[in-house]
């Protein structure tokens, strides 16, 4: 809840925006809104991003009210990012108040750096068990899967080659973990 919820509701409590600039160490902090196009459906409490109309207009988010607190904020030097993947579920007059940023799909090379990474990442929780660079073949198999699937894919294809006393990633470990999760499909990405 984005500007709190009146003293009168049975969950009434402070809202986000008046936590974030009470508690925050700046004075212009940094919101993040992951996949809003997921939440622009009513909600209990009414439409969810209704107050992003307000917040995204420097002139009345200079005035925001909190409706627990009844105190007016300044609101207007936030600084927002939102990611989405698609905007056809977002409401025009939210997308007329952004700038929007629509990321390509990942070139080949790409999608091979950001598995790479994700690989880096999941090898840290082995210490130096695991050799540095992914195989090729690890690679052609996560060549079809979105990156959290690929996480998925190589978390469990990890623990397999531990479980095997292997210290690399095999072939038997991604067909196994495919066989387990099932075939991943393919998801566009994108930011707001």
């Amino acid at each position: 809840v984005f500007t709190g919820l009146d003293p009168s509701w049975k969950a009434a409590r402070p809202g986000e925006i008046a936590k974030v600039l009470i508690q925050s160490g700046t004075a212009q902090p940094l919101i993040i809104l992951d996949e809003v196009d997921k939440a622009m459906r009513a909600g209990e409490y009414g439409f969810i991003l209704g107050p992003l109309h307000d917040l995204w207009e420097p002139p009345t988010a200079k005035r925001l009210e909190d409706d627990f607190l009844k105190l007016r904020f300044a609101a207007d030097r936030l600084l927002w990012l939102s990611t989405a993947n698609s905007r056809d579920a977002i409401l025009p007059s939210i997308l007329d108040r952004s700038i929007v940023i629509e990321l390509p799909v990942p070139t080949p090379a790409q999608m091979r750096a950001i598995y790479q990474s994700i690989y880096d990442h999941l090898r840290l929780g082995y210490g130096d068990w695991f050799s540095p660079t992914l195989s090729g073949h690890g690679m052609e198999v996560l060549a079809t899967s979105p990156p959290r699937a690929a996480r998925k894919l190589l978390s469990l294809a990890m623990v397999k080659a531990v479980a095997d006393n292997r210290r690399s990633i095999e072939p038997q470990d991604l067909t196994y973990a495919l066989a387990f999760l099932g075939k991943p499909t393919r998801q566009r990405m994108g930011f707001l």
